[in-house]
C-alpha cells in the first residue's frame, strides 16, 4: 500500500514538474482575473459612494431650501413686482436664486424632482418672466425655466427694472 501510495506521489509530481510552466501561466492568468475583478469592484464602490454623497447633498440642500422657506415665509409669496426697497428685493431674489439650485441639486441627483420644482419655481412666475438670461445655469435648471417661461410669461407681465 505504501509503495502504492509513494508510486502515485511520485507520478503526481513528474506530472506536476512536466506541466510547471502551464501551472505557472494559469496561476498568472487567475491572479490577473482576481485583480482585475478587485478593480472593477472598487471602481462600482466608489460610484456608489459617489451617488450616496450626491443624494445627501441635495438632500441637505433642499432641507436648508425648506428652513429658509419656514424662516421667512414672506419671500415665498412675495409678489417680485411690488417689493420696492433694495433690502427686499434682494432677499428675494437671493430666495430664488436659491431655489434654483436647489432644484438643480434635486433634479441633477434625480428627474423625479423636476415637476415639484417646477411647481415651487411657478409661485415666483413674476421673477421668472423678468429675467432673460438663464445659460448660466446648469441645463436641467435653464430648461425647466424656458419651459415655465413659454407657459407663464404670456400670461404675467414682466416687472418693470427697479430704479435705483
Amino acid at each position: 500500500m505504501r509503495d502504492t501510495a509513494a508510486a502515485e506521489d511520485r507520478l503526481m509530481w513528474r506530472w506536476i514538474k512536466s506541466n510547471a510552466t502551464g501551472l505557472e501561466a494559469l496561476g498568472a492568468v487567475t491572479t490577473a482575473a482576481v485583480a482585475l475583478a478587485a478593480l472593477i469592484g472598487v471602481k462600482f464602490q466608489i460610484d456608489a459612494n459617489e451617488r450616496v454623497q450626491k443624494t445627501q447633498a441635495a438632500k441637505e440642500i433642499y432641507r436648508e431650501y425648506l428652513n429658509i422657506t419656514i424662516q421667512h415665509p414672506g419671500l415665498s409669496v412675495a409678489n417680485y413686482c411690488s417689493i420696492d426697497r433694495a433690502k427686499d428685493r434682494a432677499a428675494y431674489e437671493s430666495y430664488v436664486e436659491y431655489l434654483l439650485y436647489t432644484a438643480e441639486q434635486l433634479i441633477e441627483m434625480d428627474n423625479n424632482w423636476e415637476k415639484p420644482m417646477a411647481s415651487e419655481i411657478s409661485h415666483h412666475t413674476a421673477y421668472i418672466c423678468s429675467r432673460s438670461e438663464w445659460q448660466d445655469y446648469a441645463p436641467s435648471v435653464a430648461g425647466l425655466v424656458v419651459s415655465l417661461r413659454a407657459k407663464l410669461c404670456h400670461q404675467a407681465a414682466s416687472c418693470p427694472a427697479p430704479e435705483n
